[in-house]
């Protein structure tokens, strides 16, 4: 019942922005012309459009799903949207990655927040800053913009020897927040991510630990939307230690799953995850999600 007169709304996404329909995606920045306007607390939030995702689910499901596990990733909910009172769709409603998610989540917003677009591969190029500008977003600390602690990390991942490998990585990274978004990825068939395409996920460099966490991003492709060329029967039956070829393009997940200590953590998260992966405990919140949006996805015209 709150009404916000001055916002900022701008179209957002790639491919969900580039589909023939009118329903586009949307971000909204209720600070952009007035200081320190929230709602709930937040100053920004996405507004996602279903992109091939008929069924209105996917996205829903696997961030429930991951905030369930303890994995850092956004909320996600549904909302009716209008433009000019004319009912536009049925949209995700989905919790941006910014200050206010790293003050809720992590004991400061101070460190550096990189997104890992539009190619986010961790490989290493070199030493100098300005080669990563092209491959990764810094979205905090912009007008510092001092990119070491991620050319560190990167040089931690690529150029560690295999022996000293886990301590040094371990001086740099949380990594059950990367264990858990792996296994999340795989369980789901996310594979528009770094398991993958290589891109789509945050990492933020916690100034008070000064390592980096990972940050589970923009999911609407689970359950195999995003194929990459692999049968459905395939997309199924992924090993648990899958990872796009060549697995040297994916030197964080190769380095880690060829370590003993880093590939028996995975397998202990994915013994815990398959717990609650089934049709026992998922198909009840189907159905129950199906009743409460049933009728705004048939209302909807432009999906």
């Amino acid at each position: 019942g709150n009404t916000y007169p001055d916002v900022g709304v701008k179209f957002k996404g790639n491919s969900s922005y580039n589909n023939p329909s009118k329903k586009k995606s949307l971000k909204v920045g209720l600070d952009e012309y007035v200081s320190g306007q929230r709602h709930d607390g937040l100053k920004k939030f996405n507004l996602n459009n279903h992109f091939k995702d008929p069924s209105f689910m996917r996205e829903k499901l696997m961030c429930d799903f991951a905030n369930q596990m303890g994995a850092w990733g956004p909320r996600c909910t549904y909302t009716r949207v209008y433009l000019d009172s004319v009912y536009w769709g049925l949209y995700n409603f989905v919790e941006e990655i910014d200050k206010t998610f790293l003050q809720d989540h992590f004991p400061d917003k101070k460190g550096n927040l990189f997104k890992g677009d539009p190619n986010g591969d961790l490989k290493w190029i070199n030493s100098t800053q300005s080669s990563y500008y092209t491959k990764y977003e810094l979205k905090t600390n912009e007008t510092t913009n001092d990119w070491s602690d991620l050319v560190e990390l990167i040089d931690k991942i690529n150029n560690t020897p295999v022996a000293t490998f886990h301590d040094s990585l371990e001086s740099k990274m949380e990594t059950v927040s990367t264990l858990k978004a792996w296994a999340l990825n795989n369980i789901f068939v996310n594979l528009d991510s770094y398991l993958g395409s290589g891109h789509n996920y945050y990492v933020y460099d916690d100034s008070t630990s000064l390592r980096f966490n990972y940050i589970l991003w923009d999911v609407n492709e689970a359950f195999g939307n995003f194929n990459m060329g692999m049968s459905t029967t395939t997309l199924k039956n992924l090993s648990m230690f899958w990872i796009s070829s060549p697995q040297t393009n994916r030197p964080l997940y190769s380095k880690m799953v060829g370590n003993t200590t880093y590939k028996n953590a995975l397998m202990n998260e994915f013994c815990y995850m398959m717990n609650y992966f089934n049709n026992n405990l998922l198909d009840p919140k189907i159905d129950s999600l199906k009743n409460l949006i049933m009728t705004d996805v048939l209302n909807d015209t432009n999906k």
